[in-house]
């Protein structure tokens, strides 16, 4: 499933099939609808298990959108809302994968916001039943796990034979954060994962093992901590390196120097409990008032030898920067090969980051690769 990500192929050019917007009511989706109506009007459906909603969102957005009731959990309403549709854009994540693997058997267009490691490699299972179909699936297409990928495979060409990669990524708790987001990143943090280094069979703690990572000239360098993405699994297999790492940072500062105490005490394990992530996702509302869009940064480097490049990336609100790396990928899916591929594998990484930047407010800057200092 290694593929170079120069040799995109477009095996089937877009149709004019109808775009399913699973979750496209809620938090990211609702952006990701409006998004997709108002460039292929008349083709968007809009689906949830609370029809109402959806058809509300439909009528406020225009463009011919419409409102479908359908529960991922129920076989049959899946296989109901997917008649007729081309391509398929899921906006939550898909615990049981039925969305996916009907995509899959119809030889459909699927793209999703899928952060799960665990829910990737089951995913992945369904590539070559994927080729047989024609369906073209592309797993975890968000800011990260997604554009954070691409901007690492951006950088590996950089250096050409890149050994090491790591993306660091500074969040803000004042960002307006949907709940499944902070949900996840509270389960995430709560348990140990599997350190992506070839041949390495060590367990990291998240928020441990700090390391000084590079936000551009404004910020310069910023202390980060590990943390479980599922980008950072996949490249000794895409891009051929031999260790990866994502780390994040936090605003404000002190939020970052709890979160670090806590991961240290092992207190950090509470939160796989879901009470304590219920009680842990209410307090940002109580500690920061009403949330609005608010800077993230992003940044990936690639090592080869003395050699490193960086790629930057900034922009307003992690929500929408995931919304509309999203309506980019279903934008461009009809260009993909078939098979169930990871972003970095299926798409050309400067031509997508150049059309989101060209639709979005995402602003990213490229360096050379130069010596490094370390």
């Amino acid at each position: 499933m290694n593929r170079n990500d120069t040799n995109v192929k477009n095996v089937e050019g877009r149709g004019d099939g109808q775009i399913l917007v699973v979750g496209g009511y809620g938090h990211v989706g609702a952006r990701v609808s409006e998004r997709l109506a108002s460039r292929f009007p008349g083709r968007v459906l809009i689906g949830g298990r609370r029809g109402a909603a959806a058809e509300t969102l439909a009528d406020r957005i225009g463009y011919g959108a419409r409102g479908v009731q359908m529960d991922i959990r129920d076989p049959e309403s899946v296989a109901d809302a997917l008649d007729g549709v081309e391509t398929v854009v899921v906006c939550l994540e898909d615990s049981t994968g039925l969305v996916l693997a009907e995509a899959v058997e119809r030889g459909l267009g699927y793209v999703d916001i899928n952060a799960d490691r665990r829910i990737m490699e089951d995913s992945r299972r369904l590539h070559e039943q994927a080729v047989t179909s024609g369906a073209r699936a592309v797993l975890g297409i968000g800011l990260a796990p997604g554009v954070t990928n691409l901007m690492a495979a951006s950088a590996a060409r950089a250096v050409k034979d890149p050994t090491d990669l790591e993306v660091g990524i500074l969040l803000s708790l004042y960002d307006e954060f949907g709940p499944q987001a902070l949900d996840f990143m509270l389960e995430a943090g709560s348990r140990p994962f599997p350190e992506p280094r070839a041949g390495s069979t060590r367990l990291v703690l998240p928020y441990t093992e700090p390391r000084p990572v590079w936000f551009g000239p404004d910020l310069g360098f910023r202390q980060a901590r590990w943390f479980p993405l599922a980008d950072q699994f996949g490249y000794n297999e895409t891009l051929g390196v031999k260790s990866a790492a994502t780390v994040i940072a936090l605003d404000p500062r002190w939020i970052d120097r709890i979160m670090a105490i806590s991961a240290r005490l092992r207190v950090l394990r509470l939160s796989a409990l879901p009470r304590v992530r219920g009680a842990l996702t209410w307090l940002p509302m109580k500690l920061f008032g009403t949330a609005r869009p608010a800077p993230v940064k992003v940044s990936a480097t690639a090592r080869a030898g003395d050699l490193t490049a960086t790629v930057l990336l900034e922009a307003m609100g992690e929500s929408q920067a995931t919304a509309d790396a999203l309506a980019a990928a279903a934008s461009l899916i009809g260009e993909v090969e078939a098979g169930v591929w990871l972003p970095e594998q299926a798409f050309d990484s400067i031509t997508f980051l150049d059309q989101l930047t060209t639709e979005s407010d995402v602003r990213i800057t490229w360096s050379e690769p130069a010596a490094s200092n370390a």
